[in-house]
């Protein structure tokens, strides 16, 4: 077998075997999500601000990742990256800020793995 083969199962079965505060955590952040997306839909439209779910979406990402590392398991740099673009996306929506922010974000995303891979050590 291969290293990077080694590698990849060692990956995947480290995936099957999350943490249990990590699979804690993330079953909160989606619960919240869930029961937040549902009142949403229940309440009238003129009490719930535009881009709210997204904020909302946003922050989730942010808090369960910042609760992760504070326990020391290491999670995945996306969810900050995602998480700073869907509060950025509620709150344009809540300003009522017309910006086409995807291809922003595609820069942005490029822009950092770009930055990623030109500084690692050559693994």
């Amino acid at each position: 077998m291969s290293d990077v083969e080694h590698s990849e199962r060692k990956r995947k079965t480290a995936r099957r075997h999350r943490d249990p505060i990590e699979k804690r955590y993330s079953n909160i952040g989606w619960a919240i999500f869930l029961i937040l997306a549902g009142a949403v839909m229940l309440l009238p439209h003129i009490l719930v601000p535009e881009g709210f779910l997204w904020i909302a979406a946003g922050v989730i990402m942010l808090g369960y990742r910042s609760a992760v590392a504070a326990k020391g398991i290491e999670a995945p740099m996306a969810l900050v990256f995602a998480g700073i673009a869907f509060v950025a996306i509620g709150v344009s929506e809540f300003i009522d800020f017309d910006v086409d922010i995807f291809p922003i974000l595609l820069i942005v995303g490029g822009v950092v793995l770009l930055g990623r891979a030109m500084s690692s050590k050559g693994d």
